[in-house]
């Protein structure tokens, strides 16, 4: 599929560029429809002064998993290895970063690992818009860098490796 949008007559910059903003679209989308089935049929309420903390979080955290997973294509030699492979790196990572289960449950080394990971950082950052305690925008920064640096992370291993066609097809 890369090798076909590789041969339109757009730079590479822009197909990627517009898959970012597509995932960034569909986070927001799907956060949006997800909020008011929260609002109208559980009675959850979203402080209003926070919602700049959930929006803010939510693109970055969308940035940050798109470059990632531009990354993660580096080393993935096929589509039908794609989905278990990102399936055994991410649902350990929920797990262990507070979204399944309170992670406060976990053995405190455990807590350390996920801190490490981006997973943590975005359930957090979420975490605390939704906190009714919390006061301003809800903008966790801590949280928002650890994103930052692994999406520039993602980013510089993605373009350091990435191929516009797959590595056994491309002898």
């Amino acid at each position: 599929m890369l090798k076909r949008r590789r041969a339109t007559p757009v730079p590479a910059w822009v197909l990627i560029a517009g898959r970012a903003l597509t995932a960034i679209v569909v986070a927001l989308g799907v956060m949006t429809v997800l909020l008011l089935i929260g609002r109208f049929a559980y009675g959850v309420h979203l402080p209003a002064a926070t919602l700049p903390g959930v929006v803010v979080t939510a693109v970055v955290g969308a940035v940050a998993f798109c470059c990632l997973g531009y990354a993660l294509t580096t080393a993935i030699r096929s589509a039908d290895a794609a989905q278990p492979m990102v399936q055994a790196i991410m649902l350990p990572l929920y797990f262990i970063s507070g979204v399944f289960i309170p992670n406060v449950n976990l053995p405190s080394w455990l807590q350390h690992v996920a801190e490490v990971f981006p997973v943590q950082h975005l359930a957090d950052g979420l975490h605390h818009a939704f906190d009714p305690a919390t006061h301003g925008s809800g903008i966790v920064w801590s949280d928002l860098g650890v994103l930052g640096l692994w999406a520039a992370a993602g980013l510089a291993v993605a373009l350091a490796r990435f191929t516009w066609t797959p590595a056994t097809a491309a002898g």
